[in-house]
């Protein structure tokens, strides 16, 4: 069907568009691995953020075909610990996570998830 744009063609045919490709998907059983799921663009862009193309897509499916392992899940937290705890001296390498600090651009997702794994 082509390209699409919100700008070009309007927010309802851009809408069309994605609810008709996530149906396919969703009839073909496709998971969809989530690895950014912010859901608001700080900037003034308003094309969807991958977080909101992965709610629509559950909405859709259920639960059993999205994951997301992005900020806040603890999956990228984990690998960035543990690469830091790699690369310390060993009178560092018992690092903890109140000795981190989580910074970030959406409270949702980056600071939310420093949180849950206990950075300051």
């Amino acid at each position: 069907s082509g390209v699409i744009s919100k700008s070009i063609h309007g927010i309802d045919a851009y809408q069309e568009e994605l609810e008709r490709v996530l149906t396919i998907a969703l009839d073909q059983q496709i998971p969809m691995l989530v690895t950014n799921p912010d859901k608001v663009r700080p900037d003034a862009d308003r094309t969807p953020m991958p977080g909101t193309l992965g709610d629509l897509y559950e909405s859709m499916a259920g639960p059993t075909l999205v994951e997301r392992i992005g900020k806040p899940y603890h999956h990228v937290y984990d690998l960035a610990l543990q690469q830091h705890q790699d690369s310390s001296t060993p009178s560092s390498s018992s690092l903890n996570h109140p000795s981190c600090l989580m910074i970030g651009d959406a409270l949702e997702t980056d600071v939310m998830g420093g949180t849950w794994i206990g950075c300051d």
